[in-house]
């Protein structure tokens, strides 16, 4: 047996996000996976704020202990205001109990974790319930109203609880007791990233102005290797944050905002309600032998980077290297998954001359697909929290090297720009679904929303438009030169426009370009989340 611990008397905290699986239904995976993603980071960074730990991940929300009842209470409170004020798509509902609190073998236990949970599921969402244990030890609070709520029969508990809501009083809770840096954003040392650097970004706020209907924004030169963040209300850049050389793939999740920086082989976490830098992080170059980092993804949870041979004729690996689980979020170790033998080549099947490209990726939950090149082909790959590493579940061998991967509507969708297909696997099993579909010339990206997928196709400046009930080209809309990459937000996709130096909207109810906003240089990856559009710029 492991042995156990008495963590002492503390607060224990669970949160939980309403109907999640009705959220990603309504919306799409990826739009509700950028959902998700801000809501981690207002939970995260509260939790950090006011003194949080042992923060544990449950898969729609958090289990964190706090050693005040008060900051628990004020943390709880925060959590809600910023969603509301935010106005969060999403309902977060929030449990709260005192008591000890035992620890062993890496997890923790006992009754007052188990009161708290079981309280948790009988809030709705944006409500917040407490014990009386926890009413008592907070007292009179200015900030917070208790209201009573009589008392509730719980499984697995002899006597009746007696529960209180939390609302707000007429002052805001009072503020976190020190302004330290959260605890999140400091962890230990990832074999596979090397030294940090920290980077201060550089933000600036710029109008431009624009008109009714179609519009076309004027011209304005973001600085190169920065990204640009663009409020979708106005179709203006509202904000530059710098980072390091050729920042290429961009991804939101695990509670913030990811950016690969191509030339230098590293990776950008940047907080998204600050517009800063937190950290900058580079591979060895001794890992990166196999082909050099070519892609970045994030879930909700996981951040993974692939070096799968995206820039040379090995097989490479994938890199599972953030986790917003046992304690926040903290690097995931030395987990790596090699793909020399993910993917068994057929007889039938010649190994092909390689390109710069076969470096597609795409996350969800737990679980990432890249693309392989040796042989070319799609791997799933499972991160398996009880053992702390990520495992191969199955490999799919195609022909040709996937140059972009969306996951949605139950599949796997492919890009293969080498033959202008986009293919359709199930992501459950990896078997092809349906035979070849054909877009626009040279596709290069693709995105899901809860209706269709979305291909952008460099050759012609277009993007197609894919029925998933039928598989078929619904309509084919001019955006503009160079696409190089498509991300959607429920409402709008949204195109980075390589060529032209700029980046479009459409409007999915129409098909139709509704903005074109000017950024300068040439945007290369693009992302939708905390209600804004991220794109990153290189020279």
């Amino acid at each position: 047996m492991s042995e156990q611990r008495t963590s002492g008397t503390a607060t224990v905290m669970f949160t939980d996000v309403e109907a999640s699986t009705d959220v990603t239904t309504r919306l799409g995976d990826d739009a509700a996976a950028a959902l998700l993603a801000t809501h981690d980071t207002i939970v995260l960074d509260q939790v950090a704020a006011y003194g949080g730990h042992d923060v544990r991940s449950t898969g729609d929300g958090f289990l964190v202990v706090f050693d005040s009842a008060r900051a628990a209470v004020s943390c709880a409170l925060a959590i809600q205001r910023e969603l509301i004020e935010r106005e969060h798509a999403i309902r977060v509902r929030i449990g709260l109990n005192a008591g000890e609190v035992l620890g062993g073998g890496g997890e923790l236990f006992g009754a007052a974790i188990n009161l708290a949970a079981r309280v948790m599921d009988r809030a709705d969402g944006g409500e917040i319930l407490t014990t009386d244990t926890v009413r008592q030890l907070v007292g009179t609070m200015p900030g917070a109203s208790f209201r009573e709520r009589g008392r509730v029969a719980f499984k697995g508990f002899a006597e009746r609880q007696r529960l209180y809501e939390v609302r707000p009083a007429d002052v805001r809770p009072q503020p976190p007791p020190s302004p330290r840096r959260p605890p999140r954003h400091s962890r230990r040392t990832l074999a596979l990233l090397a030294t940090a650097v920290l980077a201060a970004a550089t933000a600036g706020v710029v109008a431009i102005g624009h008109d009714s209907g179609s519009t076309k924004a004027k011209a304005i030169s973001v600085p190169a290797n920065s990204v640009a963040v663009i409020d979708p209300r106005t179709a203006s850049v509202v904000g530059v944050i710098r980072t390091d050389e050729n920042p290429g793939p961009i991804s939101a999740g695990a509670g913030g905002l990811w950016v690969l920086n191509l030339s230098s082989a590293t990776v950008s976490r940047i907080d998204m309600r600050t517009r800063r830098v937190l950290e900058t992080k580079g591979f060895d170059a001794s890992l990166a032998n196999d082909g050099a980092p070519g892609n970045v993804m994030a879930s909700t949870r996981e951040v993974w980077v692939s070096a799968a041979g995206c820039n040379g004729p090995g097989a490479g690996r994938l890199f599972h290297v953030f986790s917003a689980g046992d304690r926040g979020l903290g690097q995931t170790g030395n987990d790596a998954v090699q793909l020399a033998y993910a993917v068994v080549q057929p007889r039938s099947q010649s190994a092909g001359e390689y390109s710069n490209f076969g470096c597609g990726l795409a996350a969800r939950g737990t679980s990432a697909w890249v693309a392989t090149t040796a042989p070319t082909g799609i791997a799933r790959v499972d991160y398996d929290r009880v053992a702390g590493r990520s495992l191969v579940t199955w490999g799919q061998p195609l022909r040709g090297l996937t140059d972009a991967i969306a996951v949605g509507h139950g599949s796997v969708w492919a890009v293969d720009s080498q033959h202008e297909v986009v293919r359709r696997l199930d992501e459950k099993t990896g078997r092809p679904q349906v035979r070849a579909i054909h877009p626009g010339s040279d596709p290069r990206a693709i995105a899901t929303d809860a209706h269709a997928v979305w291909v952008a196709n460099a050759g012609d400046g277009s993007v197609s438009r894919i029925e998933p009930g039928t598989n078929a080209i619904a309509d084919s809309i001019s955006a503009g030169q160079g696409p190089a990459a498509v991300a959607t937000s429920g409402d709008a996709v949204w195109v980075a426009l390589g060529d032209a130096g700029s980046v479009a909207r459409i409007d999915p109810r129409t098909d139709n370009v509704t903005a074109t906003i000017a950024i300068g240089h040439r945007p290369q990856g693009i992302a939708v989340a905390d209600g804004l559009v991220w794109v990153t710029v290189r020279s």
